[in-house]
């Protein structure tokens, strides 16, 4: 297993729940097709009683510093017809993805859920270089704490 660091990074002062269950509850969210309930779910089955709305506070307040934490990785990227392809290949996945969600009441809930969701994406897809923080073959997991340890 790997190993957790235990600093509790400076946006998540102020928090009542451990800032590694919140990392974890944000990561499910964005990378898989969850709604905010399942992640409920997902936290009441390892003994954590949390609310859909603070889940969704938790997304809010966290993506964008996610963003910025993962921005400092980013490969430099071209411009050709065949990039511009795989953009659009991106936006369907993007769709499928918040199809489940049935919608968003507000236009900030809306941005900020769909660039944790592109974010989640870029890092599948290995479009971030981490080879200076992670060996070679590291877990996605590893990958995303080594990311926020710095």
């Amino acid at each position: 297993m790997t190993q957790l660091y235990s600093e509790k990074p400076e946006h998540f002062n102020g928090r009542h729940f451990n800032h590694l269950l919140i990392f974890q509850a944000v990561r499910w969210y964005i990378t898989y097709k969850l709604s905010y309930r399942n992640g409920c779910d997902l936290m009441a089955e390892r003994g954590v009683t949390v609310v859909h709305t603070t889940v969704l506070r938790w997304v809010q307040c966290c993506v964008p510093a996610f963003e910025k934490m993962w921005k400092k990785y980013a490969r430099p990227v071209g411009s050709s017809k065949y990039l511009n392809n795989l953009i659009e290949q991106d936006h369907l996945k993007v769709k499928q993805r918040y199809y489940p969600m049935l919608g968003f009441k507000t236009f900030g809930n809306a941005q900020v859920t769909l660039s944790g969701i592109e974010l989640a994406n870029k890092i599948k897809k290995g479009q971030f270089d981490t080879s200076e923080i992670t060996r070679p073959g590291a877990m996605i997991l590893q990958v995303w704490e080594a990311v926020l340890a710095t």
